[in-house]
């Protein structure tokens, strides 16, 4: 299927129009990932996660090194990748059948072929039930399932998705991040997750790519000591998780605490 994403030597800035202050936000960001991983990126607020996350859809261009996926550079927007946002993206004048029929409809899908893959991903999702219903009858978690599947259904090589729980409560995060994991071994898309959370990181991601504080950069990338198949709600017990776990959660706030210190120190 492809998905393989290389991310080389990526440098952002941000260029206020107005007063032309800049900001760098990412700086000689280098990483791969293969084909059909689970990799999950976390660092303090501002570190620049979600804007590696967009300039890899193409919805922003780097200012310095290049994002290839399957070897081609990403030049803008593609079929070959899709987005699931923090936000409920999805169209509330459409059904739930036809939001995930959209993107399909617009790659101009016949009606027959359109209407199977749908099906599936109802099923997959746990939509079942819900077909004719429209966003305003659905809770946030049920929502975001929706944009997942209409996401899926395309078929992309790569799911980006940047933070797609973070606006859900607790108990709904917990059983939409174990059941993602679920679904993500019946796939075989490469999924690239950011998170501000460590726990999610951690039971979610194969590896987890840690970022320093602003300007952004690989701090370390750690990889899971527990197989995918064998992650779920009760994997926060085992002792190997739970030596992983910490060591990210103190790679992170060791960042955090030295941003405070430099905020301390400047104001």
């Amino acid at each position: 299927m492809g998905g393989q994403i290389s991310v080389r030597g990526v440098t952002h800035v941000y260029t206020n129009r107005y007063t032309r202050e800049t900001v760098l936000a990412l700086e000689d960001i280098s990483f791969e990932v293969e084909q059909g991983e689970f990799v999950c990126i976390i660092g303090p607020s501002g570190c620049g996660k979600s804007t590696l996350l967009y300039l890899i859809a193409g919805l922003m261009r780097p200012s310095m090194g290049e994002i290839l996926v399957d070897g081609r550079p990403v030049t803008g927007p593609g079929p070959d990748r899709g987005m699931v946002f923090q936000e409920f993206a999805i169209l509330p004048w459409r059904t739930v059948w036809r939001n995930i029929s959209h993107g399909l409809e617009i790659q101009g899908v016949p009606k027959e072929k359109r209407d199977e893959i749908v099906r599936h991903y109802i099923r997959l999702i746990g939509l079942e039930g819900f077909e004719n219903k429209y966003p305003y009858e659905l809770s946030g978690g049920m929502k975001q399932r929706v944009a997942l599947a209409r996401t899926l259904a395309c078929n992309p090589k790569v799911v980006l998705m940047d933070e797609p729980f973070a606006a859900l409560d607790v108990q709904t995060r917990i059983t939409l991040r174990t059941e993602l994991l679920k679904i993500s071994l019946q796939l075989s898309n490469t999924i690239l997750f950011v998170t501000h959370s460590v726990d999610e990181a951690a039971l979610l991601g194969d590896r987890v790519i840690v970022l320093t504080r602003r300007p952004g950069r690989v701090k370390e990338i750690v990889r899971n000591p527990i197989p995918r198949a064998a992650r779920d709600e009760h994997t926060m017990e085992n002792p190997a998780f739970i030596e992983y776990r910490n060591h990210l959660f103190y790679s992170v706030r060791s960042e955090v605490q030295v941003a405070e210190h430099e905020a301390l120190v400047r104001g």
